[in-house]
Order: C-alpha cells, then structure tokens, then sequence
C-alpha cells in the first residue's frame, strides 16, 4: 500500500515535467510520450523472457531497475532553462490547484477522465485473464496486447497536426465512443480474429485521448 502510495503520481508527474521541458508547439508530446509505449513493449517481452511472470521476486527487481534507470537518466539531464514570463512566481501549487479547480469546465473534464480511465483500468488489470478463460494460450495472449500498442504508437506519431487540425472536445469524444463500443465488442467477441480486430481500437481509446 506504501509503495502505490508513492508509484501513483509518477506517471503524471512525469508527463507534467515533459510538457514544462517542451520549448515549442505542446501537441509535440505525443512524439516524446510514444518512447513510453515502446519502453513497456520491449519491457513486456523482456519480462517474459526472464521469467517474470511466474517469479514474483524477480518481476519486482526488474521493476525497481527499471525506476533506477528512470532516475539516473532524470538527474543527469541539463535543467530546463528559466527565462520569461514563465518564470515568475505564480504563488503555490496548491493555491495554482485550487484555482484551477474552480473552472467548472475543467471540473467536467476530470470527472469523464476519472470515469473513463476506471474502464481502462479493468481492462488492463483483467483483459489476460479474459482471454485466458476464453482458453487462449500466452502467445496469443502477448500477440493481443502486441496488436493494442502497435496501434497505440501509430495514433501518438500521427497526431500533432491532428491535434492541431481538430478540436480537443470532438477527439475525446470520439475516443469515448471508441471506448464503449470496445468494452462491449470484447464481452461478446470470442473469436481469435474477432479479439485481435477489437485490440486495434486501443489506438483511440488509449492514444488518441492520452
């Protein structure tokens, strides 16, 4: 429980310091955050092969390498640099957070992700499972989350000018709707081709609304 506690944030923070770090056009992210659907490929596959997935002990070392490696390669990167308006004190976090939470439309927008990210969440944790009381072996079960980050890393490569083309709200929405007829599709879909057509929607409901 200590050690979620403390894991939960990472993720955001480190999304938070790429966008700080960013000098240019901020939809630019989608190209730097790809490098982290292709880190948990490669580091999916190397688990397997090194028997993480049966060796408990094992599966955690390799995690904590992994977030030792993250932090040798964080400290050694130059400082952004502090110039401009940006710059300024804008008082504290806190005070910056309640403000901004204020904003009923931000508020909105908080509410849908934390719906929306609970469906993703059950998929992530139990999608293996599924596919195993289906009676599908391991490689087919690795080739399904193969097909979903596959078409994750395409969606975040192509959408800067997406991005720029299209208005936030109508992605997202679209996302959603991508979503739901996922979730549905794979409570009905037992058919090997059938579930691997399905995990091409994991480029929308997964990059595309990231």
């Amino acid at each position: 429980g200590l050690f979620c506690v403390f894991r939960a944030p990472l993720v955001a923070l480190a999304d938070a310091a790429t966008h700080s770090a960013l000098a240019g056009p901020r939809e630019r992210f989608a190209r730097i955050r790809v490098w982290g659907s292709i880190g948990f490929a490669l580091a999916a596959a190397l688990v397997g092969q090194l028997g993480g997935s049966t060796d408990a002990l094992r599966f955690l070392g390799f995690n904590a390498l992994l977030y030792l490696l993250a932090a040798g390669v964080v400290r050694r990167s130059p400082p952004a640099a502090k110039t401009g308006p940006r710059a300024r004190n804008k008082g504290s976090i806190t005070g910056q957070a309640l403000g901004a939470a204020r904003r009923a439309r931000l508020g909105l927008v908080l509410l849908a992700t934390f719906v929306y990210y609970a469906g993703h969440a059950i998929f992530d944790a139990f999608y293996s499972l599924h596919l195993q009381r289906l009676g599908f072996d391991s490689g087919f079960v690795g080739g399904a989350w193969a097909v979903g980050v596959v078409c994750e890393i395409g969606v975040m490569l192509v959408s800067p000018p997406l991005l720029l083309r299209c208005r936030a709200a109508g992605l997202l929405a679209l996302a959603a709707l991508a979503a739901t007829a996922r979730w549905l599709l794979i409570a009905e879909v037992d058919s090997a081709m059938g579930l691997l057509a399905v995990q091409s929607l994991h480029g929308l409901t997964f990059g595309l609304w990231y």
